[in-house]
C-alpha cells in the first residue's frame, strides 16, 4: 500500500453543505474542521458520480458509536493511458469504534486540484481523467 500522506498531497476534505470539513460525526452533524483522515479502516464503495468538479462517493462501513473521519488522497501523478488515470484513495479512520452497525454515508470531494494539475501538465483546457479508486475496480470519468 502506498504511503500517500508522506508525499504531502492530501487532496481534499469532506464537503458538507458546501463547507469543507474533514470529518463526520454520528447523526450527520458536522464537527469542527480538522485535519483529514489518513486512516486505513475498511470501507466499501457502493456508488460514485461526478458533477462539475464534485466527486460524490456512497460508502458503507461498520460503526455507529464513534466519530469517523474520511480523507481523499491522490499522489499528484497521472498514469499514462488514453484517457489518463488518477489513482485515488478514500481514507477512513474509525477511531477504534467498536460498534458493528452497517453505516451508509454520502461523501463529497472537490476534484479541482486534479483538473488544475492536468491542465498544467498537458497544456490544454479541456480533458478527461479516469478516477481509479485504489484497491477496487471502481472508476469514475471526470470530464472538464
Amino acid at each position: 500500500m502506498r504511503n500517500w500522506r508522506a508525499k504531502g498531497l492530501l487532496l481534499g476534505a469532506l464537503l458538507v453543505g458546501g463547507t469543507a470539513l474533514a470529518q463526520e460525526v454520528p447523526g450527520d452533524s458536522p464537527g469542527g474542521c480538522q485535519e483529514c483522515s489518513t486512516g486505513r479502516d475498511p470501507i466499501g464503495i457502493s456508488e460514485v458520480s461526478i458533477s462539475e468538479d464534485t466527486l460524490t462517493v456512497d460508502v458503507i462501513y461498520g460503526g455507529g458509536c464513534a466519530l469517523h473521519t474520511f480523507g481523499f488522497e491522490w499522489d499528484g501523478r497521472f498514469q499514462e493511458s488514453n484517457p489518463v488515470r488518477a489513482s485515488v484513495l478514500i481514507a477512513h479512520d474509525a477511531h477504534g469504534d467498536p460498534c458493528k452497525a452497517r453505516v451508509f454515508k454520502r461523501l463529497k470531494f472537490d476534484l479541482t486540484q486534479i483538473k488544475d494539475q492536468w491542465r498544467y501538465q498537458y497544456k490544454q483546457e479541456h480533458g478527461v481523467v479516469i478516477i481509479q479508486f485504489q484497491d477496487t475496480d471502481t472508476t469514475a470519468h471526470y470530464q472538464f
